[in-house]
């Protein structure tokens, strides 16, 4: 939900700090276009959100190709490579480890601003 809220929301895309998408998918991967489209948004992302992708390379509910469709939608939007991190954890199913919780701690670091 993160991630299709961040994408397609006039209220949110653009407006948050970072996208973080943990064992999941990307809902409506197809439709993503059109309701951007819909919520009065361009056509490609523009507006330089960072997102973190995870899944444990063992998790059998969400499959290998969903998380795949995922971060290539990402990236057919326009998202730079270099704003979009992806991990797979070996040995690691549905759940989140302590790799995945450490990785994803460091980047809400770098990309959440400071509360000064």
């Amino acid at each position: 939900m993160t991630l299709l809220t961040g994408l397609t929301s006039s209220k949110y895309a653009g407006k948050l700090g970072g996208l973080v998408g943990l064992s999941g998918y990307l809902p409506l991967a197809d439709r993503i276009p059109a309701l951007r489209e819909e919520a009065g948004l361009t056509k490609h992302v523009e507006d330089g959100v960072d997102v973190f992708v995870s899944r444990g390379m063992r998790d059998m509910l969400v499959p290998k190709r969903h998380f795949r469709i995922c971060y290539e939608m990402l990236f057919g939007l326009g998202m730079k490579q270099e704003k979009v991190v992806v991990k797979e954890y070996e040995g690691l199913g549905h759940t989140i480890g302590a790799a995945m919780m450490r990785d994803m701690c460091e980047f809400l670091e770098r990309v959440v601003p400071a509360l000064d």
